[in-house]
């Protein structure tokens, strides 16, 4: 089989995890994976990333944004007062654009983190297939 082909179809197994594939190009690859075990083994790897890492990555990066310090009791007075001598300072000025959201920022940070894995691993796989590749093409 052509490298280059079968690069795409690895390209098409870390795709049909983001939903980012067709009907065509899912059947296409559906074909490919029946005969080979490579990409076979490349799918079952995405899926279990899909599956397993993504998920735990959104639920730290959530249960990290849920997370709130607790203060001491005894300064508990003071930041009442804080909070009452800031809402009187807001309440006189114009309000300023809302700030994104942190754990909005944290979840696409996470997903981002998995986006990146997805693609060290394409780049260790088409690095191994181009050695394997290349210890094929020596005479010997």
């Amino acid at each position: 089989m052509n490298p280059q082909l079968h690069d795409e179809f690895i390209a098409l197994c870390a795709l049909f995890y983001s939903g980012e594939i067709s009907e065509e190009e899912w059947a296409l690859l559906q074909v490919h994976l029946a005969y080979c075990d490579s990409c076979r083994s490349t799918f079952e790897q995405f899926k279990q990333i899909a599956k397993d890492v993504i998920p735990a990555i959104a639920a730290s990066a959530a249960a990290e944004s849920k997370a709130v310090p607790v203060g001491s009791p005894f300064s508990l007075e003071d930041a009442e007062q804080r909070l009452m001598d800031s809402l009187h300072l807001v309440s006189s000025q114009p309000k300023p654009p809302a700030p994104e959201k942190s754990s909005r920022r944290l979840v696409l940070g996470g997903l981002a983190a998995c986006f990146l894995v997805l693609g060290v691993f394409i780049i260790i796989h088409f690095a191994r297939n181009r050695i394997n590749q290349s210890a094929l093409d020596v005479p010997g």
